[in-house]
């Protein structure tokens, strides 16, 4: 709280698709690296970057990019974690100028929701 406070990121509430992702690279590396119950929590993540138009040249889920041929790091990058993983890195993401789209409390039997966090004012992050 003490960032949104700050005034520092915008924080946006968004109930995820139920849908899968249609990039093939997406597709391939969900079904290579998580069971079936896992990879739909991530999917709909991934889903939703495409459904929204957001497509940002490299996206990264769980600390891994998904697409090892867009894995640059950044302005550019968006980053979908579920339950908190890789908490303790949002700041420096931030200040990197990447998104963070974090998956609450990611559920097989109810709608996913995910915060949709980005950077409003850089300098009011605090300092790494």
């Amino acid at each position: 709280m003490e960032l949104l406070d700050a005034g520092a990121i915008e924080i946006s509430r968004i109930q995820l698709p139920a849908d899968d992702p249609t990039y093939p690279a997406a597709v391939a590396a969900l079904g290579r690296r998580w069971m079936p119950d896992n990879s739909l929590r991530h999917a709909a993540a991934v889903r939703y970057t495409e459904d929204t138009g957001m497509s940002p040249p490299s996206v990264w889920v769980q600390g891994r990019p998904l697409d090892h041929r867009c894995d640059q790091y950044g302005a550019v990058a968006l980053w979908i974690n579920l339950g908190w993983h890789h908490f303790d890195q949002l700041v420096f993401r931030l200040r990197e100028g990447a998104q963070s789209l974090e998956v609450v409390r990611p559920t097989r039997t109810q709608p996913l929701h995910t915060l949709h966090i980005t950077v409003r004012d850089i300098a009011a992050l605090p300092p790494m």
